[in-house]
């Protein structure tokens, strides 16, 4: 390895450490004070088609503790169905929500197409019959949002 190229992977290293210990700086609430994020209200519409099966979902991530109020910007997991091949790991989707005191909506989809449709595509590359979806919404982190300065030129 040539010298400029240690020194790029050098930097990149102690950037991404630093932004890993400022994170959990940041997650990690001052003593006695619990911060955590539930998921609530979920529900799923259902649409069948001649090839395919649609779940679309929403929730809402509630703050506890401290987090029921102020904003959190949210990191959020969508773990979807297993819908093909059961050895195969289930395709998983991130996203994130801002909670404003206490709660913010999530929204996601969670689909399987069906051998029906093709004489030339069989399994594992799609269902033959299907199952039910059983996709879920995990919370994967968050960091709390500092509140906005007054704003002195607004009339209340």
């Amino acid at each position: 390895m040539k010298t400029p190229q240690a020194l790029v992977l050098a930097l990149v290293a102690a950037i991404v450490g630093a932004a890993v210990d400022r994170l959990m700086t940041v997650r990690l609430p001052a003593s006695g004070h619990t911060v955590s994020f539930d998921i609530q209200d979920v529900k799923w519409d259902r649409k069948e088609e001649h090839t395919s099966v649609r779940d679309s979902g929403s929730a809402r991530i509630v703050g506890k503790g401290e987090a029921a109020t102020g904003r959190y910007l949210v990191l959020v997991e969508l773990i979807r169905s297993q819908r093909v091949n059961p050895a195969d790991p289930p395709d998983t989707l991130w996203g994130t929500v801002i909670t404003s005191q206490g709660s913010g909506k999530v929204t996601g989809e969670d689909e399987a197409t069906g051998c029906n449709w093709s004489k030339t595509i069989k399994p594992p590359a799609c269902a033959p019959e299907f199952h039910q979806l059983v996709a879920r919404w995990q919370v994967a982190g968050w960091v709390r949002l500092a509140e906005p300065a007054p704003d002195s030129s607004r009339s209340h």
